[in-house]
């Protein structure tokens, strides 16, 4: 069975932007934490396909079983509800009529991820509303992708995570022995009041029905991790032909930017790379959140968010994805 997926946000979406000029974004060969335990390459080639999806943020996107993707991204004002695009190709999208799900802060934050289910059925998953009173990551169902209904509980609490103050959905990959894996990350504010993102860490948790779910143990990225340390959060993963996962993940320091890792188990993630470095998307800096489909034909697609500060203008860009052994 085949999964995709994705992730949302909080803005309003307007229309979508047509192809520009394809320009080459090169991620940076420096490795920033490695062992001999896989090969220090950089493992994809990034090309920038020019789209926006203006007044739109924190992307999740899934492959339809039509071969369509289905984008999601959070709607604005911040919190009142979630949109979601069709396209054909992946890149030129026409916004759909409706709400996905509202929230008024009242259930959803703006990070979510989607799943289809054996049966048809698609499974939402969001992050609490700031001002929930449990916080952590609950979930949704869908018969059509479009109308969901929330289900009661929640599927991870930030006391089983171990981290917080609230945590970020990510998304969710097939294991071999018929599980299912979730990354997700704390999502946790600095102190000073200005409503910045501060250090967070990325952990994973398992499944065999996609409702029920336990932590794994240890730290995929970030402090406690073994390997690759720095700060990381909103992880979207993709599964490899060869099993390995490729996480994405944002960070806005020391580095800052969007970073990929790759590990051949899906727990340890020895080195990483910056996939698109801070001054490669405009003025908005680090683009923290993100999300990966594999097309029909191969083709990996990466959707991301962006801002234009002067214009205080929200958007998701793409960009296209070539492994570096392809």
């Amino acid at each position: 069975m085949r999964f995709a997926f994705l992730l949302l946000g909080s803005t309003l979406v307007a229309a979508c932007g047509s192809a520009s000029p394809l320009t080459s974004i090169k991620p940076s060969s420096t490795v920033f934490t490695t062992t001999t335990s896989q090969p220090v390459t950089v493992p994809f080639t990034v090309a920038d396909l020019g789209v926006t999806i203006a007044g739109a943020a924190d992307p999740t996107a899934i492959l339809l079983p039509d071969g369509r993707v289905r984008l999601y991204y959070a709607a604005s004002p911040p919190g009142e509800a979630q949109a979601s695009a069709i396209a054909s190709d992946g890149v030129h999208f026409t916004v759909e009529p409706r709400s996905r799900l509202t929230s008024g802060y009242g259930v959803a934050g703006p990070h979510m991820r989607i799943v289809r289910l054996a049966d048809g059925r698609w499974r939402l998953f969001f992050n609490t509303a700031p001002r929930a009173t449990a916080q952590g990551i609950g979930s949704a169902i869908s018969s059509d992708g479009l109308t969901f209904a929330v289900e009661p509980g929640l599927r991870i609490t930030v006391a089983a995570a171990g981290v917080g103050p609230d945590l970020s959905t990510g998304d969710v990959v097939a294991m071999p022995d018929g599980r299912y894996r979730m990354y997700f990350s704390s999502f946790s504010y600095a102190n000073d009041g200005t409503g910045i993102l501060t250090v967070n860490v990325v952990r994973s948790a398992v499944s065999s029905d996609l409702l029920t779910w336990t932590v794994d143990p240890g730290v995929r990225i970030g402090a406690g991790a073994p390997f690759v340390t720095g700060s990381g959060e909103h992880p979207a993963a993709l599964l490899n032909a060869d099993g390995s996962v490729s996480l994405f993940y944002g960070r806005r320091s020391p580095i800052g930017g969007l970073l990929v890792a790759t590990s051949r188990d899906g727990l340890m993630f020895s080195s990483e790379w910056v996939l698109i470095g801070q001054g490669d998307f405009g003025q908005m800096g680090p683009a923290l959140d993100s999300a990966v489909v594999r097309l029909a034909d191969g083709t990996i697609l990466l959707y991301h968010s962006d801002r234009d500060n002067a214009a205080g203008v929200n958007m998701v860009k793409i960009k296209r994805l070539t492994p570096a052994n392809a």
